[in-house]
Parts: C-alpha cells; structure tokens; sequence
C-alpha cells in the first residue's frame, strides 16, 4: 500500500519514517508512564474477569502461585503474587 500512495505521489518515504518515528516516540511515551504505575496483585488476571472463578483456572492460579513463590528470582518482583 505505501509503495502505491508513493507511485500516486500521495505519500514519501520522509513523510513514512517521520511518521514512524513520531509513532515510536508516542509508544515510548506511553509505555514509560505505565511501567511507572502500581501493579495489579496477579490473583487480578482472574477475578477482574470472574465473579466466580471456574475450578480449572483456580487450580491454574495456585499453580501459579507455587511456582512463582519457589522461583521468585524469575518473576517480576513489583508484582504482588497473592
């Protein structure tokens, strides 16, 4: 599609890398200002979604749970397992 919108004159490779450029600087933006915020505990990946949590996603969770409390080292330390 760019290289049609190039041939009809419509678009330039300028005009395409500043847009991605200005694109990326957005993404970082953003993407900074978020890893900044608190973390959600992980017991939210399910009751965020779940009034009730189904028995096979609860069993996953603990598993979960398990793994992560005898791995600490390999899990995000600013996210509260609970």
């Amino acid at each position: 599609f760019q290289i049609w919108l190039e041939g009809q004159g419509w678009w330039t490779a300028e005009e395409e890398a500043s847009l991605r450029a200005d694109a990326r600087k957005e993404v970082m933006k953003v993407l900074d200002s978020s890893e900044r915020e608190p973390k959600h505990p992980s017991s939210e990946l399910v009751t965020d979604v779940f009034d009730e949590i189904p028995p096979h996603l609860e069993k996953q969770y603990r598993e979960i749970r398990e793994l992560a409390e005898q791995h600490k080292h390999q899990f995000p330390n600013d996210i509260p397992i609970q």
